[in-house]
């Protein structure tokens, strides 16, 4: 996703104030935002060369040519058009973008291929948008672009660069302690078996195949609500046969990992005790607790309830834990005495909330 000023591509976080002060806070410029998404490659994937191309010595040579057209990329492209002046600009290019949309100005202009849709874009919260980054949604994916090689990838004995996808790997939330696994998808363009090493392990890609490889994290940690984590994890790849003379030797890949976590649970727990009597205070019981941000209450529950002669359940006692809308609530009631020392009531009980982690 980027945004155009005038023709010249900026970034979506760019801040416009700059690239529209050029003739006045009324001049006018056009402002464009270009969305993209890729979807899948149509075959072919794997190529070999063709007679126009000459090997010379360890070099591909196809006259002036260093790169060749591969695969079909399909997707879908989204643009918004639209004029602006300085002087309405503030801030960086995605919120001014955001902001025209939400107005829905008439005077926008907009296009859209493969039924490209991006959630979030048009500046309205929603429940199942609120807090959440722009969704990509491709309806009716289309040929968009053609994926381009260097011309070395056919060069005899050569190792075409594999490809490893996707680049930034995303696990969501995972608590502390907790493993979560996610798939790595690669491409060998190569005529030989490959080798692949992630973390401690090694896989195996079939020559002009694909396989998908498991990436796993166990995140750790000490802090009370989320916390985003990120990593790089280093693909390896070599032919399976180590006396392949083929060049380079090894090839490698960086993919940026993140996920959201968090202590899983929080409990929080307190003996309550009415106090013995003819006339208990059994106000002082009420309890009504909130979990902490970042967590939604699991459950509330009592433990070791005695009432009177016995537990909370009979002769008018009752002990009651119940879910409020951001945590529990806890009391007892009972019944009382007439004439101070004829007879004595009470009601004591542990209460416990357990709150888990929620990420947003």
């Amino acid at each position: 996703m980027g945004v155009t000023i005038d023709r010249h591509l900026v970034s979506a976080d760019a801040n416009l104030g700059p690239y529209l002060s050029a003739g006045g806070e009324h001049a006018k410029h056009r402002v464009s935002l270009v969305a993209i998404a890729f979807v899948r490659d149509l075959d072919p994937q794997f190529f070999s060369a063709s007679p126009d191309v000459t090997f010379e010595g360890n070099a591909c040579a196809c006259g002036r040519a260093t790169h060749f057209i591969g695969a079909v990329k399909v997707g879908g492209m989204l643009s918004y058009e639209m004029e602006a002046t300085a002087a309405e600009v503030r801030g960086r290019a995605l919120d001014f973008i955001k902001g025209k949309l939400a107005t829905a100005d008439a005077r926008i202009t907009q296009t859209t291929i493969g039924g490209l849709e991006v959630d979030g874009l048009d500046g309205a919260e929603r429940p199942e948008t609120a807090g959440k980054r722009l969704t990509f949604r491709v309806k009716n994916p289309v040929p968009l672009a053609y994926a381009v090689y260097p011309l070395s990838d056919v060069c005899k004995l050569a190792f075409p660069e594999p490809e490893v996808s996707p680049k930034h790997l995303d696990f969501a939330t995972v608590p502390y302690g907790q493993e979560q696994t996610r798939l790595l998808h690669i491409v060998n363009r190569a005529s030989f078996e490959l080798s692949a090493v992630v973390g401690r392990r090694m896989f195996s890609v079939p020559a002009r195949g694909t396989a998908d490889v498991p990436v796993t994290w166990e995140p750790f940690g000490e802090v009370t609500g989320c916390e985003e984590q990120a990593r790089e994890e280093v693909v390896e790849l070599f032919p399976a046969d180590p006396d392949a003379p083929v060049t380079p030797r090894a090839r490698s890949t960086k993919v940026e990992l993140r996920v959201r976590t968090g202590k899983p649970v929080i409990s929080r727990s307190e003996h309550v005790d009415s106090g013995e009597g003819y006339k208990p205070r059994y106000e002082t019981t009420k309890r009504e607790w909130a979990c902490p941000p970042d967590y939604q209450l699991d459950r509330c529950h009592i433990d070791r309830a005695i009432c009177g002669d016995g537990p909370c359940r009979s002769q008018g006692y009752a002990a009651v834990a119940e879910p409020t809308p951001t945590g529990c609530r806890f009391s007892c009631t009972g019944p009382t005495g007439m004439i101070p020392g004829l007879s004595s009531h009470f009601c004591k009980f542990d209460a416990t909330m357990e709150c888990r982690l929620r990420c947003k």
